[in-house]
């Protein structure tokens, strides 16, 4: 869910509650949109801040909810709620601590400034699931930070820390101190500014000379390091798309994309390593024992089972 409070008069602050990442369950999204809703039309607010309850901004969407449409449904889209923060006549402020990854990173793209902690940590790492950003990360990273450099973080699906963020331009401001705090004041310093350029769907994506031959580079370096993965080529064709299309036209490419994605084998594969992984790390025995508590068994023979093909 999503708690919402109005701090210093003005300011609405609205925190992501789902530990213990604020994934963006159904749950969080129904309360995201709803509070969204009650800023934009409360005549005290003039200011928006986001943030995440206790630490971590956001860990994006809740990948329990991949492939299943009765979850998916019971709630708003991350499109929708992310085109209503962009679309807000009052400045909106990301409060990023800890990390803000995939679709927390989508969302703070959707708010108009971002302010991040030191030590926080973003990025869009999708593609390790077999997908790409689904909901206008493909399409509003390229706009603030450029090709290049958009390409290689959701490629790659790399994690960036503050420092560079700050530096590549995806992050406004970095604190020391208390990220909250230090985004009110700011927001409140911005209230009744002009936020036309602050939205990245307004944005045409910075230009980039030789761009069908870069794109087309970009394609035979990924397709060469992919190993037959789809997900990064995808990722390639909706950063090209960004570059190329008007905002909304790049929105439905990125949609295609990941609708073709979501339903692929090698994402369903993807996934479930993703909570096998998990699980083992979880793993105990019925007496309580864990993976880092066992003590380690000698090994003194081992064999290697395979298939052995030989042409003559």
């Amino acid at each position: 869910m999503a708690q919402y409070r109005i701090v210093s008069g003005s300011v609405a602050v609205i925190s992501i509650q789902n530990p213990p990442v604020n994934a963006l369950s159904a749950a969080v999204r129904n309360g995201l949109l709803l509070s969204v809703r009650t800023a934009s039309s409360d005549p005290l607010v003039r200011s928006v801040v986001i943030s995440g309850h206790n630490g971590p901004f956001c860990g994006g969407a809740d990948i329990k909810e991949f492939g299943n449409v009765s979850h998916l449904e019971s709630g708003p889209h991350l499109v929708e709620i992310f085109e209503s923060v962009e679309a807000l006549a009052k400045p909106v402020v990301a409060a990023i601590e800890g990390f803000a990854l995939g679709g927390g990173l989508e969302l703070a793209l959707a708010c108009h400034y971002r302010f991040g902690h030191s030590e926080a940590r973003v990025g869009l790492p999708e593609v390790s699931l077999g997908l790409l950003p689904g909901a206008g990360g493909s399409q509003r990273l390229p706009r603030l930070l450029g090709v290049r450099a958009a390409l290689d973080m959701i490629v790659t699906g790399r994690h960036v820390a503050a420092g560079e963020a700050l530096n590549l331009g995806l992050l406004d401001r970095v604190t020391d101190g208390n990220t909250v705090d230090a985004a009110v004041r700011f927001a409140q310093s911005v209230e009744g500014k002009p936020l036309d350029d602050r939205r990245l769907g307004n944005r045409p994506c910075p230009p980039l000379e030789n761009i069908d031959a870069f794109f087309e580079d970009a394609l035979n370096r990924v397709r060469g390091r992919a190993r037959g993965a789809a997900a990064p080529l995808a990722c390639v064709q909706a950063v090209r798309g960004a570059a190329t299309l008007p905002f909304l036209q790049g929105m439905a490419l990125e949609k295609r994309l990941v609708e073709t994605l979501m339903t692929s084998g090698q994402a369903q594969a993807s996934r479930y390593c993703f909570f096998t992984e998990r699980g083992a790390a979880r793993w105990t025995t019925p007496t309580g024992a864990r993976w880092d508590t066992c003590r380690a068994r000698p090994i003194s023979t081992a064999a290697v089972i395979g298939i052995y093909a030989s042409c003559i």
